[in-house]
């Protein structure tokens, strides 16, 4: 609906709403990327309730490059480990030369929180699953390769193991690998 950034931005922008409402507001205008979903995710980036500064880290991977990071880097040192941890994720492939130092160390502080957060339920295939999309945002593909076949192993019927760790054979030149995994 051409409507929903608009209407969506106003839930973002109402004060006495709910944090849970604003923030999932905050979500769903990532999908919607336009100068009126870059305003109010800027803004409540800032805002007091950590509900909503999550909805904007989680927005975060939905836009394009140069607002997620003018949005994002702010959140990686936000008093809250959720919101870190989901903005270091969104921006797990940000160049580090792009960064000051203490914007560096704070993006390594969240990936590596992130890391923690994911091996704390290893004994779940998803686990492997998001360490290894993490990885391959980061141009590790052996890691993240290393992190799918776990997640195989981890839970034999996960299918999006089987679907990442082809796509990521087949970004490594290994076609023939890669079709086995799917069939």
């Amino acid at each position: 609906d051409p409507r929903a950034a608009g209407l969506l931005a106003q839930v973002l922008g109402q004060p006495w709403e709910s944090g849970i409402a604003r923030g999932t507001a905050a979500l769903l205008l990532g999908r919607h990327p336009g100068p009126e979903a870059r305003r109010g995710l800027r803004q409540a980036a800032r805002d007091a309730d950590p509900l909503v500064r999550l909805g904007v880290a989680s927005a975060l991977q939905s836009l394009p490059e140069a607002d997620r990071f003018a949005i994002g880097v702010p959140l990686l040192s936000d008093p809250r480990l959720a919101v870190r941890i989901e903005a270091g994720r969104a921006l797990a492939d940000m160049p580090a030369a792009d960064l000051s130092a203490p914007d560096r160390q704070a993006l390594q502080a969240a990936k590596a929180s992130y890391r923690e957060a994911q091996l704390a339920e290893a004994d779940w295939p998803q686990s492997h699953l998001n360490l290894g999309m993490l990885e391959a945002r980061q141009g590790n593909l052996p890691a993240a390769r290393a992190h799918y076949e776990q997640s195989i192993r981890t839970g034999p019927d996960f299918i999006p193991g089987y679907v990442n760790l082809a796509d990521t054979l087949r970004l490594e030149q290994k076609e023939l690998e890669a079709a086995k995994v799917l069939r």
